[in-house]
Protein backbone atom coordinates (compact mmCIF):
# COMPACT_ATOMS: atom_id res chain seq x y z
CA UNK A 1 0.00 0.00 0.00
CA UNK A 2 1.15 3.62 -0.60
CA UNK A 3 0.06 6.88 0.95
CA UNK A 4 -2.96 7.08 -1.38
CA UNK A 5 -4.25 3.79 -0.02
CA UNK A 6 -3.93 2.04 -3.46
CA UNK A 7 -2.06 -1.11 -4.31
CA UNK A 8 0.97 -0.82 -6.69
CA UNK A 9 -1.13 -2.30 -9.52
CA UNK A 10 -3.87 0.27 -8.97
CA UNK A 11 -1.34 3.08 -8.72
CA UNK A 12 0.30 2.12 -12.04
CA UNK A 13 -3.07 1.95 -13.76
CA UNK A 14 -3.81 5.56 -12.87
CA UNK A 15 -0.63 6.63 -14.74
CA UNK A 16 -1.78 5.18 -18.05
CA UNK A 17 -3.18 7.67 -20.58
CA UNK A 18 -6.15 6.86 -22.78
CA UNK A 19 -7.93 8.57 -25.67
CA UNK A 20 -4.72 10.07 -27.10
CA UNK A 21 -5.11 11.71 -30.50
CA UNK A 22 -4.00 9.48 -33.37
CA UNK A 23 -5.26 8.67 -36.84
CA UNK A 24 -5.11 6.52 -39.98
CA UNK A 25 -6.04 6.79 -43.62
CA UNK A 26 -9.59 5.41 -43.73
CA UNK A 27 -9.57 5.49 -47.54
CA UNK A 28 -7.36 2.41 -47.39
CA UNK A 29 -9.97 0.41 -45.44
CA UNK A 30 -11.30 -2.70 -47.16
CA UNK A 31 -15.07 -2.55 -47.70
CA UNK A 32 -17.59 -4.71 -49.54
CA UNK A 33 -17.08 -4.55 -53.28
CA UNK A 34 -20.41 -3.72 -55.03
CA UNK A 35 -18.91 -4.86 -58.35
CA UNK A 36 -18.07 -8.36 -57.14
CA UNK A 37 -19.51 -10.84 -59.64
CA UNK A 38 -20.05 -8.10 -62.23
CA UNK A 39 -16.36 -7.48 -62.92
CA UNK A 40 -14.49 -10.74 -63.43
CA UNK A 41 -10.82 -9.67 -63.66
CA UNK A 42 -8.43 -7.26 -62.05
CA UNK A 43 -8.51 -5.78 -58.56
CA UNK A 44 -12.26 -5.03 -58.83
CA UNK A 45 -13.06 -8.74 -59.13
CA UNK A 46 -12.32 -9.34 -55.42
CA UNK A 47 -14.96 -9.45 -52.66
CA UNK A 48 -13.52 -6.32 -51.05
CA UNK A 49 -12.16 -3.06 -52.38
CA UNK A 50 -10.66 0.04 -50.76
CA UNK A 51 -13.02 2.77 -49.68
CA UNK A 52 -10.95 5.25 -51.69
CA UNK A 53 -11.63 3.33 -54.94
CA UNK A 54 -15.39 3.71 -54.43
CA UNK A 55 -14.98 7.47 -53.96
CA UNK A 56 -13.36 7.96 -57.35
CA UNK A 57 -15.41 9.63 -60.14
CA UNK A 58 -15.54 6.33 -62.03
CA UNK A 59 -15.30 3.68 -59.28
CA UNK A 60 -15.92 0.79 -61.69
CA UNK A 61 -12.64 1.63 -63.50
CA UNK A 62 -9.15 1.47 -62.03
CA UNK A 63 -7.99 3.92 -64.68
CA UNK A 64 -9.36 6.04 -67.51
CA UNK A 65 -6.88 7.16 -70.15
CA UNK A 66 -6.86 9.13 -73.35
CA UNK A 67 -4.39 8.22 -76.08
CA UNK A 68 -2.25 10.13 -78.59
CA UNK A 69 -3.02 13.65 -77.37
CA UNK A 70 -0.50 16.13 -78.90
CA UNK A 71 0.26 17.84 -75.57
CA UNK A 72 3.73 16.45 -74.81
CA UNK A 73 6.97 18.26 -75.53
CA UNK A 74 10.71 17.97 -75.02
CA UNK A 75 13.64 20.38 -75.02
CA UNK A 76 17.35 19.78 -75.49
CA UNK A 77 19.98 22.43 -74.73
CA UNK A 78 23.69 21.84 -75.17
CA UNK A 79 27.08 23.50 -75.14
CA UNK A 80 29.33 21.47 -77.43
CA UNK A 81 33.05 21.95 -77.96
CA UNK A 82 35.57 20.10 -80.10
CA UNK A 83 39.33 20.50 -80.44
CA UNK A 84 41.29 18.67 -83.16
CA UNK A 85 45.01 18.45 -83.77
CA UNK A 86 45.24 16.99 -87.24
CA UNK A 87 47.75 14.26 -87.96
CA UNK A 88 51.24 15.75 -88.30
CA UNK A 89 54.70 14.80 -87.06
CA UNK A 90 53.41 11.35 -86.24
CA UNK A 91 50.45 12.07 -84.00
CA UNK A 92 46.90 13.47 -83.83
CA UNK A 93 44.50 14.28 -80.99
CA UNK A 94 40.76 14.97 -80.99
CA UNK A 95 38.84 16.02 -77.88
CA UNK A 96 35.15 16.82 -77.47
CA UNK A 97 33.00 17.94 -74.55
CA UNK A 98 29.24 18.36 -74.26
CA UNK A 99 27.38 20.06 -71.42
CA UNK A 100 23.70 19.28 -71.93
CA UNK A 101 20.27 19.18 -70.35
CA UNK A 102 17.22 17.44 -71.75
CA UNK A 103 13.73 17.97 -70.35
CA UNK A 104 10.42 16.42 -71.34
CA UNK A 105 6.73 16.67 -70.58
CA UNK A 106 5.29 13.36 -71.71
CA UNK A 107 3.49 11.85 -68.71
CA UNK A 108 1.12 12.79 -65.93
CA UNK A 109 2.81 12.27 -62.59
CA UNK A 110 -0.35 12.50 -60.48
CA UNK A 111 -4.02 11.82 -61.11
CA UNK A 112 -5.05 15.40 -60.46
CA UNK A 113 -2.45 17.04 -62.75
CA UNK A 114 -3.78 19.23 -65.55
CA UNK A 115 -0.56 19.15 -67.61
CA UNK A 116 2.23 16.59 -67.98
CA UNK A 117 5.03 16.95 -65.45
CA UNK A 118 8.21 18.74 -66.53
CA UNK A 119 11.16 16.51 -65.67
CA UNK A 120 14.54 15.25 -66.83
CA UNK A 121 14.46 12.59 -69.50
CA UNK A 122 15.55 9.12 -68.45
CA UNK A 123 18.65 9.41 -70.69
CA UNK A 124 19.73 12.92 -69.65
CA UNK A 125 23.56 13.18 -69.53
CA UNK A 126 24.84 16.54 -68.23
CA UNK A 127 28.49 15.89 -69.07
CA UNK A 128 30.27 13.85 -71.73
CA UNK A 129 33.99 14.04 -72.53
CA UNK A 130 35.85 12.03 -75.18
CA UNK A 131 39.52 12.14 -76.20
CA UNK A 132 41.03 10.01 -78.97
CA UNK A 133 44.60 10.00 -80.19
CA UNK A 134 47.00 8.21 -82.52
CA UNK A 135 50.78 8.26 -82.19
CA UNK A 136 53.33 6.75 -84.57
CA UNK A 137 56.41 5.64 -82.68
CA UNK A 138 59.54 7.45 -83.96
CA UNK A 139 61.35 4.27 -84.99
CA UNK A 140 62.31 2.96 -88.40
CA UNK A 141 63.09 4.33 -91.87
CA UNK A 142 62.51 8.05 -92.20
CA UNK A 143 61.86 8.48 -88.45
CA UNK A 144 63.82 10.31 -85.78
CA UNK A 145 65.35 7.12 -84.38
CA UNK A 146 66.95 4.47 -86.57
CA UNK A 147 65.92 6.49 -89.59
CA UNK A 148 68.62 4.97 -91.78
CA UNK A 149 67.90 1.35 -90.84
CA UNK A 150 67.56 -1.13 -93.67
CA UNK A 151 66.81 -4.80 -94.20
CA UNK A 152 65.46 -6.87 -91.31
CA UNK A 153 66.12 -4.12 -88.75
CA UNK A 154 63.96 -1.69 -90.72
CA UNK A 155 61.16 -4.24 -91.06
CA UNK A 156 61.16 -4.89 -87.29
CA UNK A 157 61.12 -1.22 -86.28
CA UNK A 158 58.90 0.40 -88.90
CA UNK A 159 55.18 1.12 -88.81
CA UNK A 160 54.45 0.99 -85.04
CA UNK A 161 51.48 3.01 -83.82
CA UNK A 162 49.68 3.43 -80.47
CA UNK A 163 46.01 4.51 -80.33
CA UNK A 164 43.77 5.37 -77.41
CA UNK A 165 40.20 6.46 -76.69
CA UNK A 166 39.07 7.81 -73.31
CA UNK A 167 35.37 8.32 -72.50
CA UNK A 168 33.86 9.89 -69.40
CA UNK A 169 30.24 10.82 -68.87
CA UNK A 170 27.65 11.44 -66.19
CA UNK A 171 25.17 8.82 -65.03
CA UNK A 172 21.45 8.64 -65.78
CA UNK A 173 18.71 9.99 -63.48
CA UNK A 174 17.13 7.45 -61.14
CA UNK A 175 13.36 6.96 -61.09
CA UNK A 176 11.80 5.77 -57.85
CA UNK A 177 8.91 3.29 -57.89
CA UNK A 178 6.65 2.31 -55.00
CA UNK A 179 7.94 5.02 -52.68
CA UNK A 180 7.85 8.74 -52.05
CA UNK A 181 10.49 11.27 -51.02
CA UNK A 182 10.52 12.61 -47.48
CA UNK A 183 11.60 15.98 -48.84
CA UNK A 184 15.36 15.69 -48.46
CA UNK A 185 18.14 14.71 -50.82
CA UNK A 186 19.11 11.04 -50.97
CA UNK A 187 22.57 11.84 -52.35
CA UNK A 188 25.43 10.33 -50.35
CA UNK A 189 28.94 11.76 -50.09
CA UNK A 190 31.35 10.14 -52.55
CA UNK A 191 33.32 8.49 -49.71
CA UNK A 192 30.14 6.84 -48.41
CA UNK A 193 28.64 5.81 -51.74
CA UNK A 194 29.21 2.11 -52.49
CA UNK A 195 27.50 -0.45 -54.75
CA UNK A 196 25.79 -1.83 -51.64
CA UNK A 197 24.33 1.59 -50.77
CA UNK A 198 24.24 3.94 -53.72
CA UNK A 199 21.87 6.46 -52.11
CA UNK A 200 20.26 7.18 -48.75
CA UNK A 201 17.36 4.73 -48.61
CA UNK A 202 15.98 6.36 -45.44
CA UNK A 203 15.04 9.46 -47.47
CA UNK A 204 11.91 7.69 -48.79
CA UNK A 205 8.69 6.22 -47.45
CA UNK A 206 6.11 3.74 -48.71
CA UNK A 207 3.68 5.09 -51.29
CA UNK A 208 0.05 4.62 -50.32
CA UNK A 209 -2.24 2.84 -52.84
CA UNK A 210 -4.49 5.86 -53.46
CA UNK A 211 -1.98 8.62 -52.86
CA UNK A 212 -2.36 11.51 -55.31
CA UNK A 213 1.26 12.72 -55.13
CA UNK A 214 4.22 10.99 -56.70
CA UNK A 215 7.97 11.64 -56.85
CA UNK A 216 9.45 12.41 -60.26
CA UNK A 217 12.87 11.28 -61.42
CA UNK A 218 15.60 12.14 -58.95
CA UNK A 219 17.79 14.88 -60.43
CA UNK A 220 20.50 14.73 -57.76
CA UNK A 221 20.96 10.94 -57.62
CA UNK A 222 22.30 9.27 -60.74
CA UNK A 223 23.88 6.04 -61.86
CA UNK A 224 27.67 5.75 -61.87
CA UNK A 225 28.29 7.00 -65.40
CA UNK A 226 31.23 5.99 -67.57
CA UNK A 227 35.00 6.09 -67.19
CA UNK A 228 36.57 3.90 -69.86
CA UNK A 229 39.85 3.60 -71.77
CA UNK A 230 40.41 1.57 -74.95
CA UNK A 231 43.97 1.07 -76.21
CA UNK A 232 45.46 -0.50 -79.32
CA UNK A 233 48.86 -1.17 -80.90
CA UNK A 234 49.38 -1.48 -84.67
CA UNK A 235 52.51 -2.76 -86.40
CA UNK A 236 52.54 -2.44 -90.18
CA UNK A 237 55.36 -4.19 -92.01
CA UNK A 238 56.23 -3.54 -95.67
CA UNK A 239 56.60 -6.99 -97.30
CA UNK A 240 56.89 -5.77 -100.87
CA UNK A 241 56.21 -2.58 -102.80
CA UNK A 242 52.45 -3.21 -102.83
CA UNK A 243 51.91 -5.66 -99.96
CA UNK A 244 51.83 -4.88 -96.25
CA UNK A 245 51.15 -7.04 -93.20
CA UNK A 246 49.50 -5.36 -90.23
CA UNK A 247 49.44 -6.82 -86.72
CA UNK A 248 46.83 -5.46 -84.30
CA UNK A 249 46.59 -5.82 -80.53
CA UNK A 250 43.53 -4.14 -78.98
CA UNK A 251 42.41 -3.83 -75.37
CA UNK A 252 38.81 -2.79 -74.68
CA UNK A 253 38.22 -1.47 -71.16
CA UNK A 254 42.00 -1.67 -70.84
CA UNK A 255 42.09 -0.86 -67.10
CA UNK A 256 39.21 -3.24 -66.32
CA UNK A 257 37.17 -0.41 -64.79
CA UNK A 258 33.63 -1.51 -63.79
CA UNK A 259 30.74 0.54 -65.14
CA UNK A 260 27.90 0.08 -62.70
CA UNK A 261 24.28 -0.09 -63.81
CA UNK A 262 21.59 2.02 -62.18
CA UNK A 263 20.78 0.96 -58.60
CA UNK A 264 17.56 -0.80 -57.71
CA UNK A 265 14.99 1.96 -57.14
CA UNK A 266 11.93 -0.16 -56.26
CA UNK A 267 10.99 0.82 -52.72
CA UNK A 268 10.45 -2.24 -50.56
CA UNK A 269 12.63 -4.48 -52.72
CA UNK A 270 15.34 -6.37 -50.83
CA UNK A 271 17.96 -4.73 -53.09
CA UNK A 272 16.54 -1.20 -52.82
CA UNK A 273 19.42 1.25 -53.16
CA UNK A 274 21.91 -1.40 -54.26
CA UNK A 275 23.76 -1.83 -57.56
CA UNK A 276 23.48 -5.47 -58.58
CA UNK A 277 24.98 -5.50 -62.08
CA UNK A 278 27.28 -3.73 -64.53
CA UNK A 279 26.45 -2.55 -68.03
CA UNK A 280 29.88 -3.05 -69.52
CA UNK A 281 32.18 -5.98 -70.05
CA UNK A 282 35.42 -6.85 -68.28
CA UNK A 283 38.72 -6.19 -70.04
CA UNK A 284 38.82 -7.81 -73.48
CA UNK A 285 41.96 -8.42 -75.54
CA UNK A 286 41.83 -8.89 -79.29
CA UNK A 287 44.62 -9.80 -81.72
CA UNK A 288 44.52 -9.81 -85.51
CA UNK A 289 46.64 -10.00 -88.65
CA UNK A 290 45.62 -7.99 -91.70
CA UNK A 291 47.11 -8.37 -95.16
CA UNK A 292 46.94 -5.17 -97.21
CA UNK A 293 47.59 -5.07 -100.94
Amino acid sequence: MNQSGMTPEQFRATAEATFLATGRNTLNDAVTNPFFGLITNGTLAARTVTRGQLMRPYPHFTGVQTQSEPIGQSRYDALQMKVTRRFANGYSVTGSYAFTKQLEQTRFLNDQDVLPVKELTEFDLPHRFVVSSAYELPFGPGKRLFGTATGLTARLLEGMQINGVFQAQSGYPIELTGGESLGRSALLDSDKQTPNQWFDTTAFRQRQPIELVRTARLSDVRSAGRNNVDLSFFKTTQISESVKLQFRAEAFNAFNHPEYSSPNAAFGNANFGRVTSTNTFARQLQFALKLIW
